[in-house]
């Protein structure tokens, strides 16, 4: 085996813009470190999401119709 010097460069990059507004509350992971598959990377807090779940699960619900 012979190993030669080189760097690896995506052909694309992809932007990342967030749905809601939130913050990171904790790293699972540093950059440049291995992961696998359905590691979770980081936690997000998103205080104003969690309060409208929060409102839509104690709305009373309305019965359907036969």
């Amino acid at each position: 085996m012979v190993a030669l010097p080189g760097s690896v460069v995506a052909a694309r990059e992809t932007g990342i813009h967030a749905r809601s507004g939130g913050f990171v509350s904790a790293w699972n992971v540093d950059m440049a470190e291995t992961v696998t598959a359905d590691q979770l990377l980081a936690v997000i807090d998103a205080p104003e999401m969690k309060r409208k779940l929060d409102q839509t699960l104690d709305a009373p619900t309305v019965p359907a119709e036969p």
